[in-house]
């Protein structure tokens, strides 16, 4: 168990800086001043843009409600059918949310301090 769990905490890290490396490729690349274009929602590039425009913490505030959504809708459907209540449903959308909220925070801080 604490073997997984150390593996768990190395991939992270790696997962992390490759996951920055590609965000400030992709800041790089995009025009952060053009408008938000629907095929910019398909990628990461609308997150930048906001975070470029906005306040890093407004982009995460936003990406957090949409993923809270997101997994609180599968976790809802899933306790339809008699995986899990829907307390747990909306316990484990908060907790997913805010893990994924805080690495993406992370990341976004870090291509932008690169690229600037």
């Amino acid at each position: 168990m604490a073997a997984m769990t150390m593996l768990s905490v190395v991939t992270l890290s790696v997962s992390i800086k490759m996951q920055t490396r590609e965000a400030t490729d992709q800041l790089k690349e995009t025009d952060v001043k053009a408008a938000l274009r629907l095929s910019d929602f398909l990628t990461c590039k609308e997150l930048l843009k906001l975070a470029h425009r906005y306040e890093v913490i407004r982009t995460i505030c936003i990406y957090f409600a949409l993923t809270f959504v997101g997994v609180a809708c599968t976790l809802y459907v899933l306790s339809i059918y008699g995986i899990g209540t829907i307390e747990s449903a909306v316990g484990n959308a908060v907790l997913a949310s805010l893990l994924i909220s805080i690495t993406f925070h992370r990341i976004i801080s870090k291509a932008l301090k690169k690229t600037k």
